[in-house]
């Protein structure tokens, strides 16, 4: 499933309109179970590094949602393909 061009896009969107604290971890837990179990060269080849990216953006909104979080680098750009 991870695989399909919308995916990505589709993921973005669910984390955004999500408000629950429970719905955050599973999240949570989906992101982090993508990276570690995902073959990282076919993606990379497949969505040209920008799927680096994308789950970037979900961790991100993510963490901005947290109490503890305070922003580490709040107008900073990263860029997660190199």
């Amino acid at each position: 499933m991870i695989f399909r061009t919308s995916f990505l896009a589709w993921l973005e969107i669910q984390v955004q309109q999500q408000q629950n604290d429970d719905e955050q971890l599973q999240w949570a837990k989906l992101l982090v179970n993508i990276v570690l179990t995902v073959d990282h060269h076919k993606l990379d080849s497949i969505y040209r590094y920008s799927w680096r990216n994308g789950i970037y953006r979900c961790v991100s909104m993510l963490l901005g949602r947290c109490k503890f979080y305070s922003g580490w680098y709040p107008d900073a750009e990263i860029d997660c393909c190199r």
